[in-house]
């Protein structure tokens, strides 16, 4: 049996070239308006919509929404077809619910690759759903001004620093949000861009929609309701379902993904420039040895931080490194050096995982020792 494509526009000339594209090998169905699109879905239960965004009375927006989240539990792909192609518009039709994305003036390749696409996707959905839902019941904790919750997001800061490759980096950053109760999709740039989201899915519309929201100009964090993208460099992450109820927790969802991608950026670029292993094992014994200083001393936090500081630029400079770093230097330790209220094993653990994170980190750049 053919699968169904519904064409909703209200513009009679787009319809015919969707349909002399696609009636070859779909059955290609037309509404004209939003309510007749609405009708036919629940009449006939196409398995794509091709969708307008401007249309009268109800927009495509609305389409959209109705589709998605009535009580249809498959309910069908909508792919926007839209003249429109800013980020604004995109991250608009990606949070109604929208599968992908095509821009006016058509590309007839692309009309049809793109729906032969979706509809191959939608044979894994069900089971995308299922790993997903058992995600979020494994998950118990979420990510919080909690000290669990910063424990989680420094082993995903260390899994980070470790990696050596960009889907190591996406994975460690996906297994934070799974691990927090959330959901998302990461994007590393490079030689070779790779997105992925929660659902282990490479998404083309999350990709192209990533791609630009890193355009130059584009803020650092952008959100729109329940999601919020934070890019850095080479870096992209989105947040498809941040609390908008707990506007404190998401604050701090918020500041420990924003620490995340900066990390997560120093650490991609350094594998986009090439290993620096000497370096990084020289570094990393500077932190050994500070670590068991701190062991010794018993410092309170404040003398603790001024030592690790005094020590580690001293150290650094040893081998030929921090000049032109001391600003990204100063700021990592800001972020990743403060030390957790606990006890002295805790605020010891902290203290010499975070300085390996920003010691790892700071390589990207880096001269060779002398």
């Amino acid at each position: 049996m053919r699968k169904a494509v519904l064409i909703v526009d209200d513009d009679i000339y787009v319809y015919a070239i969707l349909k002399a594209v696609l009636e070859h090998d779909f059955e290609v169905r037309y509404a004209r308006s939003g309510d007749d699109a609405m009708e036919a879905v629940s009449r006939s239960k196409p398995d794509v919509v091709l969708l307008d965004i401007e249309m009268s009375g109800m927009d495509g927006y609305d389409v959209c929404r109705l589709i998605k989240g009535g009580s249809d539990p498959e309910p069908p792909s909508v792919i926007f077809v839209s003249a429109h192609s800013e980020a604004e518009e995109r991250l608009a039709a990606y949070a109604a619910g929208a599968d992908d994305f095509i821009v006016k003036p058509l590309n007839v390749e692309e009309v049809y690759t793109k729906v032969a696409q979706t509809l191959e996707a939608r044979n894994e959905i069900e089971t995308l759903r299922l790993s997903a839902r058992e995600a979020l019941e494994t998950a118990k904790h979420a990510l919080g001004g909690d000290v669990e919750s910063r424990e989680q997001a420094l082993r995903a800061v260390s899994k980070i620093v470790e990696a050596s490759a960009a889907e190591q980096i996406a994975q460690a950053m996906l297994n934070a949000m799974s691990s927090a109760g959330l959901e998302g999709v990461v994007q590393i740039r490079g030689q070779n861009d790779f997105t992925m989201n929660s659902a282990g899915k490479r998404s083309t519309m999350e990709a192209v929609l990533l791609q630009g929201l890193s355009a130059p100009g584009t803020p650092k964090i952008s959100t729109y309701g329940s999601r919020t993208s934070i890019t850095q460099g080479c870096v992209s992450l989105m947040i498809k379902n941040m609390p908008e109820d707990a506007p404190e927790r998401s604050e701090a969802i918020q500041s420990q993904f924003c620490t995340m991608v900066d990390v997560a950026d120093l650490r991609a670029s350094a594998l986009n420039n090439g290993p620096q292993d000497d370096l990084l094992q020289a570094l990393r014994e500077v932190s050994d040895d500070l670590f068991v200083q701190l062991q010794r001393q018993q410092s309170t936090r404040s003398d603790a931080l001024a030592d690790i500081r005094e020590h580690l630029e001293a150290e650094l400079r040893q081998v030929g490194f921090l000049g032109s770093q001391a600003p990204v230097f100063n700021s990592l330790l800001q972020q990743l050096l403060t030390v957790e209220k606990g006890d002295g094993g805790q605020l010891l653990f902290g203290a010499r995982q975070k300085l390996t994170t920003a010691i790892a980190a700071l390589t990207r750049e880096a001269p060779p020792a002398p």
